[in-house]
């Protein structure tokens, strides 16, 4: 199963986004971003394919603010969005 990395631009939206995506039942991890992807916010969500795909119309209906979107390749990522 793939593993999907949300950044932020601040803690703020990080924090918004957590909350909201918690409030629907979507099962998400909260962990430090990876210095190799963003200095801007020390926090990041996790999820995985099932997640995503759930919860993708309602982080854009809901106008949840991310920066980037990675996918997690056997230790390398790549940017989808």
């Amino acid at each position: 199963m793939n593993k999907y990395l949300m950044v932020f631009k601040n803690n703020h939206d990080a924090v918004n986004a957590e909350s909201r995506l918690k409030e629907k039942k979507f099962n998400i991890m909260v962990m430090p971003t990876p210095t190799q992807i963003t200095h801007s916010c020390g926090i990041c969500i996790v999820f995985d394919d099932e997640v995503y795909s759930k919860s993708e119309e309602f982080i854009d209906d809901e106008k949840i603010s991310y920066k980037n979107i990675y996918k997690i390749n056997n230790n390398s990522l790549e940017k989808i969005k």
